[in-house]
Parts: C-alpha cells; structure tokens; sequence
C-alpha cells in the first residue's frame, strides 16, 4: 500500500536532452540521479524512472514527491510569522541536507546547486530531502574544477573567482551554499538577490553574516562558519557540521513543535493548478 502511495503522488522534471540515449554518460544528470535517487537514501528525493520524449527531445524523470520546497516554505512562513521554533525547524534542516551532501560525497559527487528551491519538505513525517543533480560534479580526489556552474547568487567565492581556487573546489562550496540557504530562509531575503556575479565579489570581501537574532547563538555561530570568505576557514568535513555545538544539542526524534510548524505553514501555502 505504501508504495503504491509514493507511486500515486510522483511528480515530474524534465531536462533539456538529444534523442539519442548513448549521449548519456556516467556524468550527465539522468546518470547521477539514477545513482543516488535509486539508492533509497532517506534524504537524497528517489528517483523512479527516466523516460525519453523524442518529440519534444527531453527526459522525462519521474521522481518522489514532497509537500513543498524551503523556497516556498519560507515566504510563507514570514507571511505568517511562525516562526517561534524557527531555530529548531533550521538545525533539523541542516543536518538532514549535511546528511544528504556526506552520501554524495561517499559516491564522488558535488551538488553544486544547494538552495532553498531544491531543499524539499515532507509533513508527515517532518523530512528534508536534496533534489536536482541537473548541475552536479564529479569529485577527483575531493576536488572539482568547472567554475561557474549553478545559480549565481548562491556560488562559493571560490566558484566565482578562480584565483581563490587554483586547485579547484570541493565540499567547502556546498557548505557555503547550504550556509547561505539557511541565512536567506531565517531572514527571509537573500542577502545577494539582486547581483551577479562580479557584484558579489565586489560585495562579499568586506561582507559579514548577519544571522537574525531569533535563532540560537550556536545556530548563528554555525551559519557564520559556513560562511566564511576563504573555503579553508570553513569546516573540513561535514562530519565538524554534525559536531557542532548547534548539532550536538539537536533532539535525536523530530519533536511536536516542529511537526506542528511544518505543518502549519505547508496547510496555508497557495496550491498551484496542475494545469498553471
């Protein structure tokens, strides 16, 4: 019964593609995320099956689906003002996302492209999953070299500037994105939404982090380390996120107080038509 649940309520993406099905390698998108999302990996969206349209030269993926996106999720959040258990709902957030990304790296792979959009949110029980791999990098030796790959605003200054990383980039990048997330889902605004990429720079070497002052001080503490300018300064690996005093003080079961918040929120964003 179970399944047959999770089969009804699949949703569909699509990706721009050629018809022919040998242009997929093992380090194309459709490749990545029937390797990670076949894997059942509580917090990595599983994928179901890939179908291509010839007639419109797409791939169709059929994947599992969620209640909404932190995107989403925060906007009306703000609206609402529920944000009393904001800190707890962002820890939550952060260590099941954390946990995805580790599951990543155990497969070589980079997601390159963590943002409140591709941060999904399931109700029942309260569950953060990672989506899209459309962008994702192979791992050489925990190095990656493309630049510029991703959505702008979110880009590691390592990512931007290649003179900051002349060996590449890793983990460190995502780290940043996910710290980024995080600040623009608890403030509600994205600190750098109006920029490209040459404003950031010109922008990020005398920016500081303000994390509001309604989340606990290790959550702030944590969010600015993730944050750092210069990839070295932030944490190593992310098992030093998981240890991190706002980690460490993470109730081990999701609590009512989360369960209530989630579900109030998702109860009150605007259900789009499937046909919009």
């Amino acid at each position: 019964m179970d399944d047959k649940k999770t089969y009804r309520s699949q949703r569909l993406g699509l990706i721009p593609s050629t018809n022919n099905v040998a242009d997929y390698t093992a380090t194309t998108d459709l490749k990545t995320i029937r390797a990670v999302g076949s894997c059942n990996f509580p917090h990595v969206i599983k994928f179901y099956a890939g179908l291509i349209d010839k007639k419109e030269s797409q791939v169709v993926i059929c994947m599992e689906a969620c209640d909404t996106s932190m995107e989403k999720f925060y906007v009306e959040m703000h609206k609402m003002k529920e944000t009393k258990y904001l800190d707890l709902l962002l820890r939550r957030m952060i260590n099941h996302i954390v946990d995805a990304l580790q599951f990543l790296k155990s497969k070589g792979i980079l997601h390159r492209d963590v943002k409140p959009s591709n941060i999904l949110v399931k109700k029942d029980p309260v569950i953060f999953k990672i989506c899209d791999f459309g962008i994702s990098g192979q791992l050489t030796n925990s190095v990656a070299h493309t630049m510029m790959k991703g959505t702008q605003v979110y880009l590691a200054p390592e990512r931007i500037d290649a003179n900051q990383a002349p060996e590449g980039y890793g983990i460190r990048s995502d780290m940043w994105a996910l710290g980024l997330s995080t600040l623009e889902i608890a403030t509600g605004q994205h600190p750098f939404a109006t920029m490209n990429a040459l404003g950031i720079m010109s922008k990020i070497s005398s920016w500081v982090p303000e994390p509001p002052s309604n989340v606990s001080i290790e959550l702030q503490q944590l969010i600015v380390w993730l944050l750092r300018i210069k990839q070295v300064d932030r944490p190593a690996t992310y098992d030093e996120i998981q240890a991190s005093p706002a980690m460490k003080s993470l109730p081990a079961e999701i609590t009512k107080e989360e369960t209530d918040m989630v579900r109030n929120v998702i109860a009150n964003i605007p259900i789009i038509p499937e046909d919009y």
